[in-house]
């Protein structure tokens, strides 16, 4: 998870250094928001589908291309106090087919790659064996993080509704090697850091 963090840091870094400022835009430099969606992946004919929630940020390098960080979240607890979280996150670069309009469509396409993360925790527990010998398994937990392991690709649309909020719909190709390949679609909202201006 750190590894995402700092990929975060520099996407924002990015966004915000002086060749980013050169070509004013009415985009906004920084966008945060959420998608919700499905993900379906085919393997071998097997075909399998999950829903998906998670963050999105979009940082602009320049009038047309931006970098973008996404997450698809799942989160699992269960009453005997094991609690975990994971899911994959993906790092994309996104190229508008069109300079952004704060009144109109917003046609882009995005090409990255794929990770996945994963952290869970359980409380000590004790048992009692057959012979009245009483164990006690300890408190733990772990967190791990993939490196980029399958490429994305696709095309999306976003449309602002006001100054201050705008729609996203996009629908992306996910290849991991061998016969499995995905299809993720999604829908969700997107807030500037502050306006998209006209």
């Amino acid at each position: 998870m750190k590894r995402v963090l700092l990929v975060l840091a520099v996407l924002i870094g990015a966004a915000s250094s002086p060749v980013a400022a050169q070509t004013p835009s009415p985009a906004p430099r920084v966008e945060l928001g959420g998608h919700l969606g499905a993900l379906t992946v085919t393997d071998f004919g097997d075909s399998d589908s999950t829903f998906l929630w998670g963050p999105r940020v979009s940082a602009r390098i320049t009038d047309r291309l931006a970098v973008e960080l996404s997450m698809d979240l799942r989160t699992s607890s269960q009453p005997s106090g094991y609690r975990s979280l994971g899911g994959l996150y993906y790092i994309a670069g996104r190229y508008s087919f069109t300079r952004p309009r704060s009144d109109g469509l917003h046609w882009f396409a995005t090409f990255g790659g794929v990770g996945s993360f994963s952290r869970a925790s359980w409380p000590a527990s004790s048992f009692m064996r057959p012979d009245g010998v009483l164990l006690t398994a300890p408190a733990g937990g772990y967190s791990r993080v993939e490196g980029l392991g399958a490429v994305v690709g696709g095309i999306g649309v976003e449309r602002p509704l006001n100054s201050h909020v705008a729609v996203r719909v996009s629908g992306e190709a996910v290849y991991g090697g061998g016969a499995a390949l995905g299809m993720r679609l999604c829908g969700g909202l997107m807030v500037p850091i502050g306006s998209y201006r006209k």
